[in-house]
């Protein structure tokens, strides 16, 4: 980190997982540097970001969801997860990126599977119709409305958050699926 903030540099870009974004903020903003920290999955949990505290402030990354969404496909997802699930204390937990992107990965292949007409007698058979229908699913899920392109990457809102110094994230910006 001494080296990296010596170089003075406008952006440092944390590609780490788990506890070691926050201490890379914590180690940067010690030695006094300003700039702006960019990340990817590794900023987009409520832990990373309370763990970052005030030193991780507007440090921005894309993420797949954004748990402020108010559009029903989220709400719903938000509230039967919090119903579902607890902090040690009692009081619910909220959901993070990687539970949407696990549940919409069950909605989407329940959905294939819905319109698959799945006979499982014809291992082979099945596993085509699977994978045909899976490449024309069309749903809303907590990351909004998905899904695949004619070359089988995700079609979806990318949300631009960043932590907000006090353990959550802002909206920053919306990029639509084109």
């Amino acid at each position: 980190m001494t080296q990296a903030v010596q170089l003075n540099p406008d952006v440092i870009f944390i590609t780490s997982l788990g506890g070691i974004p926050a201490k890379i903020m914590h180690e940067a903003r010690k030695q006094g540097w300003q700039g702006q920290f960019l990340g990817g999955n590794g900023f987009n949990t409520a832990t990373v970001s309370r763990d970052a505290g005030a030193d991780g402030a507007d440090a921005r990354s894309a993420s797949a969801w954004y748990l402020g969404n108010t559009f029903p496909s989220n709400t719903d997802f938000v509230t039967a997860y919090k119903a579902k699930y607890a902090n040690l204390d009692g009081t619910p937990k909220n959901p993070d990126q990687f539970a949407a992107q696990g549940f919409t990965a069950i909605k989407i292949l329940a959905d294939a599977a819905r319109r698959a007409n799945l006979t499982f007698s014809d291992l082979t058979g099945d596993r085509d119709r699977l994978r045909t229908a899976m490449e024309t699913v069309n749903i809303q899920s907590p990351l909004g409305p998905f899904q695949f392109t004619s070359t089988h990457d995700v079609k979806q809102t990318v949300w631009i958050i960043k932590m907000d110094g006090q353990g959550g994230f802002t909206l920053v910006h919306e990029v639509k699926a084109s």
